[in-house]
């Protein structure tokens, strides 16, 4: 993956502003999931591959690392797993 922390949207009210996935896609299969349409993205379909198509990023953890270590971090919480469960 490019970027490991994904930045929530102020709008979306949450508790926290960042969150790390270190998946796409979910063996859970829950039709209503918001993170159904993620798989797009990768030219999967959302309806048939978003439980079958589970995709793991390899180097979350190093990436992660990287982005932690930058002076401009500002030492948020971040959510884990917020795309799958």
């Amino acid at each position: 993956c490019k970027s490991a922390l994904n930045k929530v949207p102020a709008a979306s009210m949450l508790p926290f502003r960042y969150t790390v996935n270190g998946y796409r896609g979910c063996s859970h299969a829950c039709r209503y999931c918001f993170a159904r349409p993620t798989h797009e993205y990768l030219a999967f379909d959302p309806g048939r591959d978003f439980d079958t198509q589970v995709v793991v990023k390899t180097n979350v953890a190093e990436v992660l690392r990287r982005e932690l270590r930058r002076p401009s971090w500002s030492r948020e919480a971040v959510a884990l797993g917020t795309n799958t469960d």
